[in-house]
């Protein structure tokens, strides 16, 4: 676990350290764009049983089998809700919610109603899904920061979509000779296929395409081989 605060001026937003009010940085503090709350990682590797009273060769097909796994799993990070342009020219971090701060998760076969999340209507040719299962009530919860009354911009009330991936790995070990062995090994990357998908903007600026979710994040897969689609990769090595 952990929790990373800034007053928006930090590197690792890049906004370019753009305040609301350069009056009152404080106005701007809050968890960073990069801030994940919990993540876990689980790993493990189990060498298959070899026989014992065989001979060479059965040795050589049957011993060496070993297999491991990775899984990650971790929360969604801060996004920003643009509600507004501040008085100094600075688009506003977030908005502020009228009652309960509804979780953002992944809701299928949403609609929109009253021209608030239609763009994801299937039926139109959508993906059906959303971050709300009612995104006019939540569109409708929302209002844009204002400056003169509100203490803060409300940044981190609002998280992304979490992501989870199992990578696992079989593997084989021969011994060639005295002097040379073999290791062949086949990874199978984001094992179960698990599709993460990418947290869209959020505008009270949109409000057709409002929570609307249209991609999966393969795009960053570069980064975390486990976000994008399973994959297969064999390797052998020879070690003398």
């Amino acid at each position: 676990m952990a929790h990373c605060l800034d007053s928006r001026l930090a590197q690792a937003d890049g906004l370019g350290g753009a305040l609301d009010s350069p009056y009152n940085p404080s106005y701007n503090y809050g968890p960073c764009i990069t801030d994940i709350r919990q993540s876990a990682q689980l790993y493990g590797r189990y060498d298959l049983p070899s026989p014992r009273n065989a001979s060479r060769l059965v040795k050589n097909v049957l011993g060496g089998w070993a297999t491991s796994y990775v899984f990650t799993a971790s929360t969604g990070l801060p996004i920003k809700v643009t509600g507004a342009t501040s008085a100094f020219g600075a688009t506003t971090d977030s908005v502020a919610p009228l009652g309960p701060v509804p979780s953002m998760s992944l809701h299928e076969n949403v609609v929109g109603t009253n021209g608030i999340g239609t763009a994801g209507n299937a039926s139109t040719g959508g993906s059906g899904l959303n971050l709300f299962a009612n995104p006019a009530a939540v569109f409708a919860n929302l209002r844009p920061v204002e400056l003169s009354t509100d203490t803060s911009t409300f940044r981190g009330m609002f998280n992304g979509l979490g992501a989870w991936d199992t990578d696992f790995s079989l593997s084989k070990q021969t011994r060639i000779s005295e002097r040379f062995r073999a290791k062949f090994q086949v990874d199978f990357l984001n094992v179960f296929n698990h599709v993460n998908f990418l947290t869209p903007t959020v505008s009270l600026f949109s409000p057709t395409s409002f929570g609307v979710i249209t991609a999966d994040n393969s795009a960053n897969a570069g980064q975390n081989v486990g976000l994008g689609p399973r994959r297969l990769q064999a390797s052998l090595r020879i070690d003398f």
